[in-house]
């Protein structure tokens, strides 16, 4: 994908590129393997062909400075990543998930962003996913988490 996207093959300006990419961050189980690439991709999102109608939708009904969490298995404010979500619970869940893979103890980041600094708001499934540069975050604190979360299959679309 990375060589078709930068060899010009596909125009970052339609909404039908952005589909095919946010399909491929969807499935794409571990970004940070390639995060060079994101960080390339990210920063050409335009809210307008990144969002479909009821993504777009759902963004609009988002305060200008947006709540997000994002759960990690480690107490590391340095390893943020791209992917944070508008439902506490989701974060919750992805921590506990991911800590009790590797045995360890889960932890949960909380911030806001700027509506103006997210790159995209995916609802497909169901994690309320906000894409956003971990610099762009404000007020970011990582604590403990011992909560279970909730599934994203089992979250509303109302975080």
């Amino acid at each position: 994908m990375e060589r078709v996207l930068f060899d010009g093959e596909l125009a970052l300006d339609h909404q039908a590129t952005w589909h095919l990419i946010k399909s491929v961050w969807i499935d794409s189980e571990n970004v940070e393997e390639h995060d060079e690439f994101w960080k390339d991709i990210w920063p050409e999102a335009k809210l307008d062909v990144t969002l479909n109608t009821k993504e777009l939708a759902a963004f609009h009904n988002l305060p200008n400075m947006v709540p997000v969490w994002h759960g990690l298995e480690r107490d590391d404010s340095k390893a943020l990543g791209f992917s944070w979500t508008t439902h506490k619970g989701v974060a919750e869940w992805f921590a506990q998930r991911f800590a009790r893979l590797n045995r360890r103890p889960a932890y949960i980041a909380a911030g806001y962003v700027s509506k103006q600094h997210v790159k995209a708001y995916l609802l497909s499934r169901g994690e309320h996913e906000i894409i956003v540069f971990s610099d762009n975050l404000e007020q970011v604190r990582v604590e403990p988490c011992t909560a279970k979360g909730i599934h994203p299959s089992e979250s509303s679309e109302e975080s």
